[in-house]
């Protein structure tokens, strides 16, 4: 062993605590650290950085800098990985200092890593804030956000509890509501790529959770003076947007996913809103997102008024969004009174009604169908993620990519075609295997019906449950003489 690498492991088992992480540092630049890591005398120094790291009374900036150093041999050398963070439990009883006090944007990072690794009772709130008051270092920032969503059972979640630092952030800048706009840009950026590596589910409402967020983040500041900054901040937001709708397709029909986008809106005017749209790449694809929800709805009957509103502002101007209502005119298959709202903005006509309500029907019974069949794939998605998927993933992971991919696109259609069952007041009542008693008008029965009282469901009855409450069955369940 080299005299130079032999005093650099001398300083880590020895040093003091920035000793051991410049002593890191350099084995790691001199790619060493895999060698040293085997080095007894090493190991005594990732004993001594533990001990620092849980010990409450030692200086902060030790105590962080401890977790950094361990954080970043964990990320360096795999062997040590597991034992370091499961050692590391123990010191994150007591809440860490504020990661801030490392001035290193790296250091922070690994507090975040450890945060998500470990995921302590505080590491919430701590996470929080960390990734909304970190200046400049957006691996940081990730690192935090990512942390945070391992934590929370979802977006809506993480969104809301983001949304509470919010109430207290005010920048101490000269312009105070341009540095807001740009840490909601920044934010949103390291938001929309940690939700791309973590996928989320996303809980209840995300898009209103994030519209409170942005909200509380410009409620008590001045309007920015530099218009760019609020452009930006819009495509940050649009890109989360976006990214919420990628997680499932069902959200991009709900008007409240984009009502976040109106709160820079409002701070700008007309002609600077239509620059801001037409300049965000984000922006753009949000607009598609919200076509193609107008578009499935409107070939299940449905002109969603809400949704049209959603697209006059992400588009940038009224008359944008009227050409490309009157490009989904075009498409085949949408009643007539549905294409008459998508080209020229008007309610359906009397004479168009009766036509309307015959083709709603023919859609709804096709409806009940796809919705049985996206009951059935959810299930056998849940059996093909846990139990092939990983075998797959053992012989060929590149394979298991595709087929992850793929379960993840099925699952995308499934959603939206359930979220279209519940726009059309359609459920399934009960499921294969409940036995009930027998109704011709409900069931089809296979083989010998004769003296058939009770049944096995073999596929689900659909009724579609009117305004009234009275329950119309759309389809029938297929049944089997019970035993």
């Amino acid at each position: 062993m080299a005299d130079r690498q032999k005093k650099l492991i001398e300083e880590f088992a020895k040093g003091s605590v920035q000793e051991k992480y410049d002593a890191l540092r350099n084995l790691i630049a001199k790619r060493k650290h895999h060698e040293a890591s085997k080095d007894k005398q090493f190991l005594s120094g990732v004993d001594s950085l533990l001990q620092t790291a849980g010990d409450t009374s030692a200086p902060e900036s030790e105590r962080l800098m401890s977790v950094a150093t361990l954080g970043r041999l964990a990320s360096s050398v795999k062997q040590l990985r597991t034992t370091i963070y499961r050692s590391l439990e123990s010191s994150f009883a007591e809440e860490l200092p504020t990661p801030t006090q490392l001035t290193e944007p790296d250091d922070r990072s690994y507090i975040g890593f450890a945060c998500e690794q470990i995921k302590p009772e505080w590491g919430i709130d701590y996470c929080a804030q960390a990734a909304v008051y970190e200046e400049t270092g957006e691996q940081s920032r990730v690192a935090f956000l990512t942390a945070l969503l391992s934590m929370e059972p979802d977006l809506s979640s993480v969104l809301e509890v983001l949304g509470a630092v919010f109430i207290d952030f005010i920048p101490s800048t000269e312009d105070p509501g341009t540095s807001t706009a740009k840490r909601i840009k920044r934010l949103m950026a390291a938001l929309q790529g940690a939700i791309a590596k973590a996928m989320p589910e996303p809980g209840e409402e995300p898009g209103r959770k994030l519209f409170h967020l942005c909200q509380k983040a410009f409620k008590d500041v001045p309007a920015p003076k530099k218009e760019e900054s609020l452009y930006e901040a819009a495509d940050g937001i649009a890109s989360v947007v976006h990214e919420m709708v990628r997680l499932r397709f069902s959200l991009a029909t709900e008007a409240t996913t984009y009502s976040a986008i109106k709160v820079i809106k409002s701070m700008l005017t007309a002609h600077a809103w239509e620059v801001s749209a037409m300049k965000s790449k984000a922006m753009v694809l949000v607009t598609q997102d919200i076509s193609e929800a107008i578009l499935i709805l409107a070939k299940q009957g449905i002109a969603d008024v809400s949704l049209a509103g959603e697209l006059t502002i992400t588009s940038g101007h009224k008359k944008y969004a009227k050409k490309q209502m009157k490009k989904l005119a075009q498409t085949p298959g949408i009643s007539s009174n549905v294409k008459n709202w998508l080209a020229e903005g008007k309610n359906e006509s009397p004479e168009d009604t009766k036509a309307g309500e015959s083709q709603q029907l023919s859609d709804d019974s096709q409806l009940a169908d796809l919705l049985v069949d996206s009951m059935r794939f959810n299930t056998l998605e849940n059996v093909g993620r846990e139990q092939i998927l990983p075998e797959i993933e053992m012989l060929d992971p590149r394979l298991g990519e595709g087929v992850a991919r793929l379960l993840q696109s099925g699952m995308a259609i499934c959603d939206a075609i359930q979220s279209m069952a519940r726009r059309r007041r359609l459920q399934m009542r009960g499921k294969p295997g409940d036995e009930e008693e027998y109704a011709p008008i409900e069931h089809e029965v296979i083989g010998d019906n004769i003296g058939v009282r009770r049944v096995r469901i073999i596929r689900p009855v659909v009724e579609q449950v009117r305004e009234n409450g009275v329950s119309f069955v759309i389809s029938k369940g297929v049944v089997e003489k019970s035993k």
